[in-house]
């Protein structure tokens, strides 16, 4: 397995993580993961070098999380850096965000190390600003509930740039610790192209 370094992060990411989106499924029930086919798979993806781990609140209709939480036991949860992400369309006021956080925390049986805020595009930047989700974000990891924040980024290179990076109309106080953005030839969401890709220091593709 190769590792990538991660601008000033305390670890080196492995060239391919394991996303736990589309997990083996019985049938055409997005929600009846094959839980043994899917923990193998997870655990032979570590054994042979994957560290990152990559799940979400909605993924497989809310049950990834336990599952990947399952999977992670017997040792294996010290051998990768694990997110999850922020469900901001379900977000409707300020407290929802720690009653997300804590019942993912529940689910996965273990503290997150990176949480990102899921899925953004410019509406949903505009209720991050709204409800002052940076503060929630900040405060969790002041509290040790996480160790890195950052986003998942599902619009335009261009609205990339000018709704995160621009000083002017930029989220975060500081650049955040990671974001992950679409690189793929197929999808739901407009892909990001190789030249742009390399103008994004702290990124993870999907």
């Amino acid at each position: 397995m190769q590792y990538r370094n991660f601008q000033d992060l305390e670890w080196k990411p492995s060239a391919l993580g394991i996303g736990a989106m589309r997990l083996p499924v019985i049938g055409n029930d997005q929600s009846a993961v094959d839980i043994p086919e899917a923990s193998k798979m997870i655990r032979y993806a570590i054994d042979n070098g994957v560290n990152y781990v990559d799940t979400a609140y909605t993924y497989h209709l809310g049950n990834s999380e336990v599952i990947v939480g399952k999977a992670l036991k017997d040792g294996y949860r010290d051998k990768v850096h694990l997110t999850t992400k922020s469900p901001l369309w379900l977000i409707q006021k300020r407290e929802d965000f720690d009653k997300y956080l804590n019942e993912q925390i529940d689910r996965l049986q273990t503290n997150p190390d990176i949480y990102l805020f899921h899925g953004l595009t410019t509406g949903r930047l505009e209720k991050i600003k709204k409800l002052n989700l940076i503060e929630k974000i900040e405060e969790a990891r002041e509290k040790e509930l996480i160790k890195y924040i950052g986003f998942s980024f599902h619009d335009s290179f261009k609205a990339f740039k000018e709704r995160t990076l621009a000083p002017h109309t930029k989220v975060f106080k500081y650049r955040p610790d990671m974001s992950t953005v679409p690189y793929r030839f197929r999808g739901f969401y407009q892909p990001f192209k190789s030249n742009e890709i390399l103008t994004i220091k702290y990124a993870i593709l999907y």
